[in-house]
């Protein structure tokens, strides 16, 4: 599988309130149980050979990017993210799945990451020939979403499919939220434990929703309490996520789940556990985006 090998070009933070950097891939401190085949429902983060087929029936679609199928096992569709629930275009897109999947017979294909840090299996579904992911993109139902630094198997057609239906405005992209060139996916606002002591397991998820490269040089971001961050050169390509990390990269050690990753590199917690602003700037210092949260709004990836 290539990589994008001139992705991450390092530097040092600029000098502000605190000093950000970029670097390697943010950690994963989930546990890594024992190789299976096939994942049970009670392993958290197993292995399996990449490109594993198993043929199943979808019990339920649970929203516009899981689906439940025998068994009980939840699936998270691979390479896309929909709207969750609460949000708009959330339930259209759940709607748009359930038409698709819904009490059928799909094919799942597992890749190299077998379950995210829900417990849930990371598959690509297929519904016959058709690549369930693909369609959701062309719907406007959903929007490429590749965590790590890997190019994924099918990444051009997905691409491809998503800048036509950004280009023709069907679905999310009539959204102003979808407008900007980039989006916070979730907050991870309360880190498991002592917060101070898991800054690491501190964040926020962006993803690049824009038709072109991003390079995050010069651009920053604020919390409530107006502590900064501004980052060095980082490029994030189109349909990449990449973590604002509290903690700081020099204890981030190696491996995790490869996200691209920029660092604070604070000594104290970032966000408010209660409730908190984030703001994104880009290197001019316009306001790229403006995000408040609750604990009831941050699940995510």
């Amino acid at each position: 599988m290539a990589r994008w090998t001139w992705m991450m070009v390092l530097a040092a933070g600029l000098p502000l309130t605190l000093h950000g950097s970029v670097g390697r891939p943010a950690p994963d401190t989930q546990p890594h149980p024992a190789s299976s085949p096939i994942p049970g429902p009670n392993q958290t983060q197993p292995e399996h050979p990449a490109q594993t087929r198993v043929t199943t029936r979808v019990v339920r679609v649970i929203d516009g990017d899981t689906i439940e199928v025998t068994g009980g096992e939840h699936v998270r569709l691979s390479l896309i993210n929909a709207p969750e629930s609460h949000e708009r275009f959330g339930d259209r897109a759940t709607r748009a799945l359930k038409r698709m999947v819904e009490h059928q017979e799909v094919t799942l294909v597992y890749g190299p990451r077998a379950r995210d840090h829900y417990g849930r299996l990371i598959a690509s579904v297929y519904l016959g020939d058709m690549n369930v992911q693909l369609e959701m993109i062309r719907q406007g139902m959903a929007y490429l979403f590749v965590v790590g630094t890997d190019i994924p198997d099918g990444y051009g057609a997905l691409l491809a499919a998503q800048l036509k239906a950004r280009a023709e405005r069907r679905g999310i992209w009539m959204d102003a939220r979808y407008q900007r060139p980039v989006t916070i996916t979730s907050f991870h606002a309360n880190a498991p434990g002592n917060d101070r002591k898991n800054l690491l397991r501190e964040y926020l998820r962006l993803v690049n929703i824009s038709d072109k490269p991003i390079n995050l040089a010069g651009w920053s971001m604020t919390n409530s309490r107006g502590d900064r961050v501004v980052f060095g050169t980082v490029v994030i390509p189109p349909g990449y996520t990449f973590k604002v990390v509290s903690g700081k990269e020099s204890e981030a050690g190696d491996g995790g789940d490869g996200s691209i990753a920029v660092y604070w590199n604070s000594d104290r917690e970032v966000w408010h556990n209660h409730g908190d602003r984030a703001t994104l700037y880009d290197a001019h210092g316009h306001e790229v985006l403006r995000r408040t949260y609750s604990p009831k709004t941050t699940r995510g990836w």
